[in-house]
């Protein structure tokens, strides 16, 4: 029963919260490069990915796990090793940092 109460309150802060923000910054900066470093076990990530989707926003997407290497860089760039980093025109966006 606590895992599916913190689901709802996880999803109702992204849906309220979150998306609004990332869906201002991508929608503004349209033409540049965007790209959403991803694990397999992320919600928070499909989150982002489906609401990207839903609002035809073009993005790429890098899982941390297949392309280990360029996380690597990642990392050492944000000193942040979570998902989903979010990278437009290389500037980063970070869980916790930039949004909730």
């Amino acid at each position: 029963m606590g895992c599916s109460r913190t689901n709802m309150l996880f999803r109702s802060t992204f849906l309220h919260k979150t998306w609004p923000r990332i869906k201002e910054i991508f929608k503004r900066k349209r033409k540049w490069t965007k790209t959403i470093y991803t694990s397999k076990t992320c919600q928070y990530c499909d989150l982002v990915k489906k609401n990207l989707t839903e609002s035809s926003i073009e993005f790429t997407e890098i899982d941390i796990v297949e392309y280990r290497n360029v996380w690597t860089g990642v990392k050492d760039l944000t000193a942040t090793p979570v998902t989903p980093t979010i990278e437009i025109n290389n500037e980063f966006l970070l869980p916790g940092r930039d949004f909730v």
